[in-house]
């Protein structure tokens, strides 16, 4: 069996402010991937926390978000998880997502 090392982002996700938990999630996977970090837990709802007012706009970035986090993994080689807010039949629904370190989406819940 194969053993890795997994490390598990904490911060204050900032209600709304998507660029600016994206630059958080990006400095964790770049930091944690320097010291042999395979897999990166991140926090629920880690690019807009649960700015209800305002979830119907966070979940249409969800898509850029992914791609950029799904670029990122793959950069670094690592994996990662964790939830955003993502619109489906008119719903908005915390959704989690798994990324390969190939950048693939390979879980989705």
């Amino acid at each position: 069996m194969e053993t890795f090392k997994a490390g598990v982002v904490q911060f204050d996700v900032v209600p709304g402010q998507v660029e600016t938990n994206f630059e958080k999630v990006i400095d964790a996977v770049e930091k944690l991937a320097s010291q042999g970090i395979r897999l990166v837990v991140l926090p629920e709802m880690f690019s807009s926390s649960f700015d209800n007012e305002h979830l119907k706009d966070h979940a249409a970035d969800s898509e850029t978000v992914s791609h950029k986090l799904s670029h990122a993994c793959k950069k670094f080689q690592i994996h990662a998880a964790g939830s955003m807010p993502v619109s489906k039949d008119g719903q908005i629904f915390n959704t989690f997502f798994y990324f390969d370190s190939s950048g693939g989406v390979t879980a989705v819940y």
